[in-house]
């Protein structure tokens, strides 16, 4: 009669005993007659438990089958395309955050900018027109200093 490895062990033991290997799925394994072959091959009915349950926790905890490697292959690539979904989305999000921070920064750069060149452009027109003044102003001494002068040049040269 076949039983599983956990059956051994839960029978023997009364627990399920997670050794320090991975635990992967249960193969078969037949301690009763692994015990049989060595209490025939001479070993005393103590010493052959012993070596079943040894046996039976070696192979239940740190033996890999080929199925049992396909298996977790398979769930750590589904896993794994999981995790990359769940950081693609992850980074998509924090594009979308990254952007809409941006255009907030930009929207008051703009803001600041406008208020920055209506304020320069007011300076600007002040200063022109302080300076058109200042300029009318020496157009009005130069003028009266010409003017100035051809009379004095006038009543020099003509008696």
């Amino acid at each position: 009669m076949n039983r599983t490895l956990y059956w051994y062990i839960e029978e023997l033991s009364g627990t399920k005993k997670d050794g320090d290997c991975l635990n992967f799925m249960a193969i078969q394994f037949d301690p009763i007659d692994y015990m049989q072959q060595l209490e025939a091959a001479g070993v005393s009915k103590a010493e052959a438990e012993v070596h079943a349950r040894a046996l039976g926790h070696l192979v239940g905890n740190c033996v890999a089958l080929p199925g049992d490697l396909a298996r977790l292959e398979h769930d750590l690539r589904r896993e794994i395309k999981a995790l990359e979904e769940r950081i693609n989305a992850k980074l998509v999000a924090l594009e979308e955050r990254i952007n809409a921070k941006l255009v907030a920064l930009e929207e008051r750069i703009n803001a600041k900018l406008v208020g920055l060149e209506q304020r320069l452009t007011a300076r600007i027109d002040t200063l022109e027109a302080k300076i058109d003044g200042q300029i009318m102003q020496l157009r009005w001494m130069f003028a009266t200093l010409v003017a100035t002068n051809i009379a004095i040049v006038v009543k020099l040269f003509i008696p």
